[in-house]
């Protein structure tokens, strides 16, 4: 088994921040040795939101460990994006994007070579 920090700590599931082009991104925001009560604090910067179109959100919480879910929607494909999420001890920002949306042809034309 892994041991967790003694120290306050945030971390987010996945790590890496591809969010879908239609679909959205599910995201696991985890938490530890935090004072209590306190709240997370996400804010989303660039291509991306909360549902509701939502830039910024609080969540409350009451345990000192714990985690919560929330999803990052697109706004606009191909584009950059940065997630912080912040309590009164621990703070981080992970930057993300949002997926191109993909055409693939229906048939592959082939032109004679010159």
């Amino acid at each position: 088994p892994t041991s967790t920090p003694v120290f306050p700590w945030l971390d987010l599931r996945p790590g890496d921040l591809f969010v879908a082009a239609r679909k959205g991104l599910p995201l696991k925001i985890l938490w530890g040795n935090q004072n209590t009560p306190d709240r997370l604090l996400l804010d989303l910067t660039g291509s991306a939101s909360f549902p509701g179109s939502e830039q910024h959100v609080a969540i409350g919480f009451v345990d000192t460990d714990g985690q919560t879910a929330m999803t990052i929607l697109p706004v606009q494909a191909g584009q950059v994006f940065t997630l912080s999420v912040r309590t009164q001890l621990s703070s981080l920002q992970q930057p993300g994007r949002v997926a191109w949306f993909h055409f693939l042809p229906m048939r592959l034309h082939r032109y004679p070579a010159p």
